[in-house]
């Protein structure tokens, strides 16, 4: 029978958990690096934990259903070298296997995530050279990374001005 599945973010930076901790008067950070525990939702059971990068602050599904998003922004740290869990990064989780099937590196701020219907193109919109003024930040300098294999790799990295958002036009 077709396995049904709960997909659970852990120490994530979104949702209801923050603000009502923000609500209360504190600010919530997580302890640790984020993580997804599959739930087999037939037998009732955790089927496996995956690791993810610091700070994810959403998870989605691809139109399809093949494949889970998380998009996690990293964190400051002091590591030398950096450890790659402090890294921002978007990881794809393949979900007939609940296996990663890529992990997509973002060289900064990651402001969006679009991607093809058939998740077989990312697209990584990114802020570079954040400047805080007073308490908020800004940037006039952006890049976009587009993804299309499981390397990792970008197929190409380009320069734009500080972008807010992306669509990506009809795709079959």
């Amino acid at each position: 029978p077709d396995d049904r599945f709960l997909y659970v973010l852990h120490n994530g930076i979104n949702g209801p958990a923050r603000e009502t901790f923000r609500g209360a008067g504190t600010n919530f950070h997580p302890k640790a690096p984020s993580a997804l525990s599959i739930v087999a939702l037939e037998s009732r059971s955790v089927l496996r934990t995956i690791p993810l990068v610091w700070n994810v602050s959403s998870i989605s599904l691809t139109n399809d259903g093949r494949c889970l998003v998380t998009v996690g922004m990293g964190r400051k740290s002091k590591n030398t070298p950096k450890d790659p869990f402090d890294l921002p990064a978007v990881h794809v989780i393949e979900t007939q296997k609940n296996e990663v099937k890529a992990v997509y590196p973002a060289g900064s701020v990651i402001v969006q995530v679009v991607w093809t219907a058939d998740a077989s193109r990312f697209f990584v919109l990114c802020a570079r050279d954040l400047v805080r003024k007073g308490r908020e930040w800004s940037s006039e300098h952006g890049e976009l990374r587009i993804y299309g294999s499981a390397s990792g790799k970008p197929l190409a990295e380009l320069e734009l001005d500080y972008g807010q958002g992306m669509l990506l036009s009809r795709d079959e």
